[in-house]
């Protein structure tokens, strides 16, 4: 028997987040620090924008080079997400992130607000430990 993500996880914005006006040169620290592979980015008023990823960020400076350093993460961040609701049984997002080939999904509330983020393995470690 499956179950929602809501049932099996506390669903809290993530604490490790970026701005999107942030420099690349920043996420990147934040992201050796946090040991993300991926960040949820927001804008100023909390709400979540986008993702930005390692593969973003590598095919960035493979295109752009150095220069990017000081740009806005806003700039090279993935905007067309695919997410899903806090309701969401288990085993549609697992289908959900193999089908679009994700690693992390954003959660979102019935009012359409980033309310958690989570990684393919978070959701496959509960999928395991659920009974």
């Amino acid at each position: 028997m499956s179950r929602s993500l809501n049932s099996i996880f506390d669903m809290k914005i993530p604490a490790s987040f970026v701005l999107m006006d942030m420099p690349v040169k920043d996420v990147i620290i934040q992201m050796e620090s946090t040991g993300a592979r991926s960040l949820l980015v927001r804008d100023v008023t909390g709400n979540g924008v986008g993702i930005i990823s390692e593969h973003d960020l590598v095919k960035a400076f493979a295109t752009y080079g150095d220069s990017i350093k000081n740009e806005r993460v806003a700039s090279f961040m993935t905007l067309d997400l695919v997410v899903t609701e806090e309701t969401a049984d288990i085993d549609f997002v697992i289908k959900l992130m193999a089908e679009h080939n994700i690693r992390h999904m954003p959660v979102i509330s019935n009012a359409g607000r980033v309310i958690s983020f989570l990684s393919v393995l978070q959701i496959l470690m509960a999928k395991i430990a659920t009974p």
